[in-house]
Parts: structure tokens; sequence; C-alpha cells
């Protein structure tokens, strides 16, 4: 999975800055299976790479695992979906 950065956007918080340090924009996060563990990677812009954590491989804990992780992407395009709503409102509020 790659983080692509838009040099037309506004700076925003980043979620992964406590991984990177403050500032340090992550641009790549790989997952790696390995025999009984998946192993989490990323990677800052011009940096190496570097393991974030390990993940246990059992069957339960992957479909809790992503479970949550649909739940928070379903949460996160909700909450996009509700700003870029209210940004438009303020757009069209300001023209008037």
């Amino acid at each position: 999975m790659t983080i692509r950065s838009n040099a037309d956007q506004p700076k925003r918080q980043r979620v992964v800055e406590y991984v990177t340090g403050p500032g340090v924009s992550l641009v790549e996060l790989m997952l790696t299976p390995q025999d009984a563990t998946v192993t989490v990677s990323g990677r800052a812009e011009g940096g190496d790479e570097v393991t974030l954590f390990q993940l246990p491989r059992t069957d339960s804990f992957l479909r809790a695992f992503i479970k949550m992780t649909c739940q928070a992407d379903q949460a996160l395009r909700d909450t996009l979906a509700e700003s870029e709503k209210i940004a438009r409102r303020r757009a069209m509020g300001a023209a008037a």
C-alpha cells in the first residue's frame, strides 16, 4: 500500500506521525507474512524500511484484525465524506 502526498493540499496532521516522528510523512506501508506473524513495516520519504510491529498470524486474531480494519476504514470514509459536505456548505455560504 502506498500513501501518496498531494502537493496541492494543505498540510494536515498525520495519523502515523507517532511512528515516523514529527513532520515526517509515511510514504509506504508493507505487510509481510511470516510463519507465525505478519510483519508491518513502513518507509518514510527518502528513508529506509523500518519494522513497526508484528501481529500474530492466528485465524482468530486475523479475523478480528480484518473486522477492526474494515470498521476503521468505513469510519474514516464516513468522516471524510462528512467533512467534504461541511466544506462545500461553507464554500457556498462564503460565495453568497
